[in-house]
């Protein structure tokens, strides 16, 4: 009995002596992450007219967009018969048209893109700049290919200057004709975290603008649809 356990001891401990000189086992080596796939670069032609809000051609509107790997701006400008065409590449599936032109209100404009080379056309809407007096109510139609606004370009929309010639409270109203339509409006450019609002007041001096845009969610399928806005001073 004394002999077994002696046996098994000098076997325990000849087992440790190994595992305490026997150098660590390499763990096998993990395969390198393959390459990161190459990033798609669009090589589009945006061609069409530019039309006013009673259809007649714009001529010598600027327009801007696409971009390059450098980030290089494409820029253009229409012709007398409001014809435009912008070439060039993109990283990213789709581009924002920018469109200017004194007197006029901006427009920016989202066209998606498609892998590969790419040939759209599409027409837009550069608008009269519109100013009216405060107190008095106007039809805004908006269709559903007009100028984008918001962080995500998110809403179609108009933009309307109120003018007012006292001080006081202007409030401004929006009402959509189709209770489908949700209609809101934003004193000013439409901020990243809009919260759709059909009512606004705003503090006014004498002879003081501002810059009103009305606008609905973006939705291909209600097309054209007419809203009102209607605005009024409030004397302080």
């Amino acid at each position: 009995m004394n002999t077994i356990r002696v046996s098994c001891a000098l076997t325990l401990c000849a087992a440790l002596a190994y595992g305490c000189d026997s150098p660590t086992p390499s763990l096998p080596s993990l395969p390198a992450p393959p390459p990161a796939p190459a990033q798609p670069i669009f090589h589009v032609r945006i061609f069409g007219v530019v039309l006013d809000d009673s259809e007649a051609p714009v001529a010598n509107a600027e327009m801007r967009g696409l971009g390059g790997g450098n980030q290089v701006v494409v820029q253009t400008f229409t012709d007398a018969t409001g014809r435009y065409e912008l070439a060039g590449t993109s990283p990213w599936s789709g581009t924002t048209i920018v469109i200017k032109k004194p007197r006029y209100d901006d427009a920016d404009y989202f066209v998606s893109l498609t892998t590969g080379t790419d040939t759209i056309e599409r027409n837009f809407h550069l608008y009269p700049s519109l100013t009216v007096t405060a107190g008095v109510s106007i039809p805004v139609w908006i269709r559903a290919d007009d100028p984008s606004c918001g962080f995500d370009l998110e809403y179609v929309c108009r933009q309307v200057r109120v003018r007012s010639f006292d001080r006081g409270n202007l409030v401004l109203d929006v009402t959509a004709e189709n209770t489908a339509v949700q209609a809101g409006l934003s004193v000013g450019p439409v901020p990243a975290l809009y919260k759709n609002q059909s009512h606004v007041s705003v503090p006014v001096e004498a002879g003081s603008e501002v810059s009103v845009y009305v606008l609905r969610w973006w939705n291909g399928m209600l097309g054209t649809q007419r809203l009102t806005l209607t605005t009024r001073l409030q004397p302080e």
